[in-house]
């Protein structure tokens, strides 16, 4: 997952531990049927946070209820 970095008008690399596992997180709900809406609550995290880290493993999600969260 590649972060914007607004200074040199490209995307990097996530270097963070912390950030690599909020993403797998992300990805892992939003794969078991969770909203993106719900997950960003669970989280504390934006819901345009929460779609950077899942936008790489399912092109455009939609905030959709999908399943028990």
């Amino acid at each position: 997952m590649p972060n914007w970095n607004s200074k040199e008008q490209e995307h990097q690399p996530v270097k963070k531990k912390e950030t690599k596992a909020k993403e797998r997180q992300a990805i892992s709900l939003f794969g078991e049927g969770c909203s993106v809406r719900h997950i960003s609550k669970i989280m504390g995290l934006s819901v345009s946070r929460i779609n950077e880290y899942i936008r790489k493993e399912y092109n455009a999600p939609k905030d959709e209820y999908k399943g028990p969260c």
